[in-house]
């Protein structure tokens, strides 16, 4: 299962407890081997109940010929917003010639490394296992949400929706070569590729860093046992081999998927010869397990923020302040009546 989708199995003794398993067949370093973020939000109360199967990590693709362009340097691993924002306000062209940045802005699994990189956070990191204290009106989690609104609203570096683009997507505006810099995860980097061909100078560049880092997300996929099953030890057999570092290679090697193990992670970067993929090693390890796995009722309660962050983000009907407390006022509201 993926992303919102697989501890839900888990809270509600749906899969077996692999730790038995583990202990049996793995050394330690086959554990320490997997990207943390991931792995540990696999676990419930000490008990491992998934293993990760590949990640996909919030990272940024940059078109190179508009560096060029405009005399700017490959942006190093360091750089701030001040900086970030010195380059998209240089590589923009008005009139919807070329946009500076682009991202999902109303995605939950985007904007939450721009939440995290302040040092912020989307929900009380010591609720849990299950999640039901979301902290979007936070004052340092409107923050880093109100640097998106700017970049959209006031420094006009972004598109509101795809009409700005000309009608395209936010990878398609990218891949047109409408686009400097665009935030998505680690796996559209096979699209990209395989869609752009040799029409694109792009490469991958790294997330904006903060206070609190680079806020990179990771994806929690992977794979569980069916707890009632009566054959516990051939399907970790399986399990083993398809989340081994061979599988991992093939998967790596034939489908782009990045590596949820280190030891391989070279295959992944291997796959895009001549561009700066090992960031996405970098930002896998010290990525976060996306915020939304850990929300009781996900599902429901993520189109919720959609709508308020569509108002924010696409239409400025309200503050980004406003939003995020009429927002996180529908989710108690909500939570407050599954009780």
């Amino acid at each position: 299962m993926a992303c919102t989708y697989i501890r839900p199995f888990m809270i509600n003794g749906q899969a077996m407890d692999l730790n038995g398993f583990i202990k049996k067949d793995w050394k330690q370093s086959d554990v320490d081997d997997f990207f943390k973020g991931p792995y540990e939000a696999m676990k419930i109360e000490g008990k491992q109940y998934g293993i990760p199967v590949y990640v996909n990590t919030n990272i940024m693709f940059v078109n190179k010929g508009h560096l060029k362009e405009a005399g700017l340097a490959y942006p190093d691993e360091n750089w701030d917003r001040n900086k970030f924002l010195d380059y998209t306000t240089k590589l923009l062209r008005r009139g919807g010639e070329r946009w500076g940045y682009d991202m999902r802005f109303n995605g939950a699994d985007r904007n939450v490394t721009w939440i995290w990189n302040v040092g912020a956070e989307p929900h009380d990191p010591k609720d849990g296992p299950v999640v039901t204290k979301l902290t979007y009106d936070d004052p340092k989690t409107i923050d880093g949400l109100q640097f998106l609104h700017d970049l959209i609203w006031k420094q006009q570096v972004s598109p509101k929706v795809n009409e700005d683009r000309g009608g395209m997507s936010e990878q398609d505006a990218f891949i047109q070569g409408k686009t400097a810099f665009y935030m998505d995860a680690s796996g559209s980097g096979a699209a990209i590729q395989t869609r752009a061909g040799n029409n694109l100078d792009w490469d991958f560049a790294p997330l904006v860093k903060g206070p609190g880092g680079y806020g990179a997300r990771i994806s929690t996929d992977g794979y569980m046992i069916d707890r009632g099953t009566k054959y516990g030890e051939q399907a970790w057999a399986v399990l083993k081999e398809l989340t081994g570092p061979d599988s991992e290679t093939a998967r790596a090697t034939l489908s782009k998927r990045q590596t949820a193990r280190k030891s391989v992670a070279a295959s992944w970067e291997k796959s895009y010869e001549g561009k700066s993929a090992k960031l996405g090693r970098v930002m896998a390890e010290t990525a976060k397990a996306d915020a939304r796995a850990f929300w009781k009722d996900a599902t429901q309660v993520e189109p919720i923020l959609t709508k308020y962050f569509d108002a924010t983000f696409k239409r400025n009907e309200l503050t980004v302040a406003q939003a995020m407390r009429q927002a996180m006022e529908e989710v108690r509201g909500y939570y407050a009546g599954k009780k």
